[in-house]
């Protein structure tokens, strides 16, 4: 491990995801629900990302909103090339990368570096030392503009108290034994098993942490690396890291999982009252953490939060559009919560998607769908919400905007299955944010891009795609071996992409207009 690592895994990069709560439109939307002036997100808007990674999310967010200014650090400069290549490759012009670590990143003085409108870290706080975080904080305080957002996630207490001992364990195991950090980790995770299966007492009286180990091992071997052996290892209390992130004079505004910001979908209907009666926010966000049970937060905070009167936030929510990011007919309405997977009430939200469906509506011409005569606007903010935290439903960004660097990024995000890269989201530009796809409409898009004319020519085309780049299609979670099987598969997927997504992803300027295939 090198010297400049502090004790961070730099052995294995990290891999290339996508987190949709880390845009900007995303962020404001949350804000609004939570009563609390949103941030500016328009021309001219500043975005900074501290451990972007292989800078994935950094430039689809770029691609996705052309009027912004960008700007992703990693450490690791491996990732910072990776990054920067594929900005490179789909013409991005907003958004720059650099090599920083947060001690250079906090050393820079404040009139070299224009301050940010959003400042975001995602997976960072768990997994740096003591002293990392507290370069975040000064550079939170330095670059963060008053009333700009900042987003942080993190392992959290009392929901990882069960499981820490899993990550000291493979840690230690990673120490004594020698080799590649995948294998080690492997070994690790294998190693503790058999002291379970061995009768330790430990998994005997947690028999969830066996069940933890399991599921882990079906993890990305990059991932595992990344979440378990790092020498700074740490989950918070809410409460803790909300005192460290005061001398940055931030406020706590909500989180970015939108259903936990619903007292009544978090805790035992018993609790109810006792969280609302909470004196501070800190205090009630123990209370749901304990209540609740939760392993990992993605919370937001403002650098002197404005709360909203009610008729100015009833008024700005009232003019949001949504539009639907799934077609409809494959939207579900069971929603995970704090308190397990709730089902929504159909009479109350299929409405709501009958009404997308059509066209993209604005939240008062919601509340006026003569369905909902009898709904509270209470309940159709929540069922909103909670469609839009399910990724099925997306808040529109607002005006007109130049739509080709979001499709020139998904054309190389797209071809890039040709060689055994899935990534899994493509850039929206009416959102403002990204859209979760399959290989099946990667396959599509590509075809499309390639001006092939009929399902069966995609067909035969996308197969070659796979078995060129040695991947299987999935079904049900399941791999499918190659042959009639996995053609047949392919057939009903690509149609339905081109009978119905490929649509969708057109009108959320994903796709140019004019790329159609007639069935």
């Amino acid at each position: 491990m090198s010297d400049w690592s502090d004790g961070y895994v730099t052995d294995v990069q990290y891999t290339s995801g996508f987190y949709r709560e880390l845009a900007p439109s995303y962020l404001a939307f949350t804000c609004l629900l939570r009563g609390v002036q949103p941030p500016q997100c328009g021309p001219g808007a500043r975005y900074l990302e501290l451990g972007c990674g292989q800078g994935f999310s950094t430039n689809l967010l770029a691609a996705a909103n052309p009027e912004m200014d960008f700007l992703g650090v990693d450490f690791m400069p491996g990732q910072i090339a990776n990054a920067r290549r594929l900005a490179t490759e789909a013409g991005l012009r907003n958004v720059s990368f650099e090599d920083y670590s947060f001690e250079h990143m906090a050393q820079i003085a404040p009139d070299r570096l224009e301050p940010f409108d959003f400042i975001v870290l995602h997976g960072i706080l768990s997994w740096i030392s003591d002293e990392n975080r507290g370069h975040i904080v000064r550079i939170l305080d330095r670059f963060l503009k008053p009333g700009g957002v900042a987003y942080v996630s993190y392992n959290c207490l009392p929901g990882w108290a069960p499981l820490a001992p899993i990550q000291h364990y493979l840690r230690e195991y990673s120490l004594r034994f020698p080799g590649q950090p995948v294998e080690q980790a492997a070994k690790g995770l294998a190693d503790a098993k058999v002291l379970a299966a061995g009768g330790g007492a430990f998994f005997a009286q947690n028999p969830h942490v066996r069940k933890r180990i399991e599921a882990v091992e079906l993890q990305n071997p990059s991932y595992l690396v990344h979440e378990y052996l790092h020498a700074h290892w740490r989950a918070f209390h809410h409460a803790d890291l909300a005192r460290e992130l005061n001398a940055a004079r931030l406020d706590f505004v909500g989180s970015a999982t939108l259903a936990e910001n619903f007292v009544e979908l978090s805790v035992p209907d018993n609790l109810i009252e006792k969280v609302r009666s909470a004196g501070d926010a800190a205090w009630r966000e123990t209370l749901l953490d304990y209540a609740g049970f939760k392993h990992f937060r993605r919370d937001i905070y403002v650098r002197g939060a404005s709360p909203l009167v009610p008729p100015a936030r009833k008024r700005m929510l009232d003019a949001t559009r949504f539009a639907l990011t799934a077609p409809a007919a494959e939207v579900g309405l069971r929603f995970k919560t704090p308190m397990g997977d709730v089902d929504g009430i159909e009479s109350l939200y299929r409405p709501i998607v009958g009404l997308l469906s059509e066209a993209s509506a604005t939240f008062r011409e919601i509340v006026q769908l003569p369905a909902l005569a009898g709904a509270t606007a209470a309940a159709m903010e929540q069922a909103v919400a909670l469609l839009v935290g399910a990724q099925q439903v997306a808040p529109l960004d607002g005006g007109a905007r130049d739509e080709g660097p979001a499709q020139r990024f998904n054309a190389v995000v797209a071809g890039r299955i040709e060689d055994g890269e899935t990534l899994g989201y493509l850039a929206s530009p009416r959102t403002g944010n990204g859209v979760r796809v399959s290989t099946a409409d990667l396959l599509g898009h590509v075809a499309l891009l390639r001006g092939v004319s009929d399902l069966e020519t995609v067909v035969e085309f996308s197969g070659l795609v796979l078995e060129r780049a040695g991947r299987r299609l999935m079904k049900d979670g399941k791999a499918l071996e190659a042959g009639a099987e996995t053609e047949s598969e392919l057939r009903q997927q690509l149609h339905r992409y081109f009978e119905q997504r490929a649509k969708l992803y057109r009108g959320l300027g994903v796709l140019p207009e004019a790329n159609v295939l007639n069935l």
